[in-house]
């Protein structure tokens, strides 16, 4: 099973990236995005102020 990388392009026209930065130990140390709409400006997303999660499945 392959593992998501990139935009993803979303139905409205849109796009979404959501980046997990490791440290060295391997451990999520922030997760954080970039929302695009199909008009208007790009929208930062974080953690803390948009409640990004992200988990595996299927596994």
């Amino acid at each position: 099973m392959g593992k998501p990388a990139g935009w993803q392009w979303l139905d409205d026209g849109g796009s979404l990236m959501i980046t997990e930065a490791r440290g060295i130990d391997g451990k999520i140390a922030e997760t954080y995005g970039t929302y695009m709409p199909p008009y208007g400006e790009m929208q930062r997303l974080t953690e803390e102020t948009d409640g990004i999660e992200l988990a595996m499945v299927g596994e």
